[in-house]
């Protein structure tokens, strides 16, 4: 395993964590105020409470950091004037944790503010590029993302200037043809993440998506900057809207095809990589049908991504906590 003492300062690699505090009644208050009379932002594809809620799972995902990917240089946390107050937390559970800085949207939207404030992510992640001093090769986290394996570099990055990534191809008319058949619910197509990976293919000219999982994505910032340059409607297509629309592209995606034309981008197989976690209320032990191989030994893999955790059946989800406590002890 690479030590952080290893990480060469001319080549670091940074992450970038998209959080809110959707419990802040300030936040709330402005949220609300965005969304007016227009009832379709709180459907949950578009903006409802429970796309916001959190129970402190970007606990996790800097611990997951610092204990399994100790050479990442600066964590970047991007908030909407808001502060997750790690130092009352994860700050207390490593000797030297790594160093966290706090970056407002203000600080990204620097330049286009008539965006401000926005609340959804594929416009925020369209602009996570402009963080002041981010590292060339960063990868991407979602506050829901935790790594629960070492991960090393290699993982993310050659050392040649690809990025490796796990997922597959998938033909835009395959995915045009499972759209159509997608089911509706209360009568409306929902907004899903496999539509905003096409809506990128189709921005770039392409005619194949890749499908990415959810786990945490590496990026290059001088593809981020190519974007805004090569195509500069990208920002008013993800920005204008302060929801999740039909519209948006995954920015993340973007980076992903760019790369691809450039022969840098390397697609690996997902399988054994991830753990995917969508918990329900009426799933009573969903949690702990799906943590119990790896509660009895089975080793985990590196990738954990848990989904609207606030959901689950309160006995179900306290299983949950309890195996996050055995993860990250304190």
């Amino acid at each position: 395993m690479i030590k952080a003492d290893d990480n060469t300062m001319c080549d670091p690699i940074d992450a970038v964590i998209l959080w809110v505090d959707g419990d802040d009644p300030v936040w709330k208050a402005k949220c609300d105020a965005a969304r007016g009379g227009n009832t379709l932002t709180r459907r949950d594809d578009i903006g409802g409470d429970l796309r916001f809620r959190q129970m402190r799972e970007i606990d996790w995902c800097v611990a997951g950091i610092n204990k399994f990917a100790p050479w990442i240089r600066r964590i970047y946390i991007v908030t909407d004037a808001q502060d997750p107050h790690l130092e009352n937390t994860v700050g207390k559970w490593f000797e030297n944790p790594i160093p966290v800085e706090i970056v407002d949207h203000k600080i990204i939207f620097r330049g286009y503010e008539q965006y401000l404030p926005i609340f959804q992510s594929n416009g925020i992640e369209t602009m996570t590029h402009r963080i002041p001093g981010l590292s060339e090769r960063f990868v991407n986290f979602n506050d829901d993302f935790v790594l629960c394996n070492y991960v090393e570099p290699e993982d993310w990055f050659t050392s040649d200037g690809k990025v490796i990534d796990y997922g597959k191809w998938m033909p835009n008319i395959m995915l045009d043809f499972l759209h159509a058949i997608k089911p509706k619910k209360n009568g409306l197509k929902q907004v899903g993440y496999k539509d905003m990976m096409e809506n990128t293919s189709r921005l770039l000219g392409m005619k194949r998506t890749f499908l990415m999982r959810h786990n945490p994505h590496p990026m290059l910032k001088t593809l981020g900057e190519k974007l805004f340059k090569e195509y500069p409607k990208c920002i008013d297509i993800n920005c204008r809207d302060k929801f999740r629309g039909a519209r948006q592209f995954n920015a993340q995606e973007a980076n992903h095809l760019m790369a691809a034309k450039e022969g840098r981008l390397i697609v690996r197989s997902p399988k054994g990589k991830t753990l995917f976690l969508k918990p329900f209320a009426n799933r009573r032990f969903y949690l702990r049908s799906h943590l119990k191989p790896y509660m009895n030994g089975k080793p985990l893999p590196q990738f954990m991504c848990i989904n609207s955790l606030a959901q689950a059946d309160p006995d179900d989800r306290e299983v949950f906590l309890n195996f996050m406590h055995n993860l990250f002890p304190h």
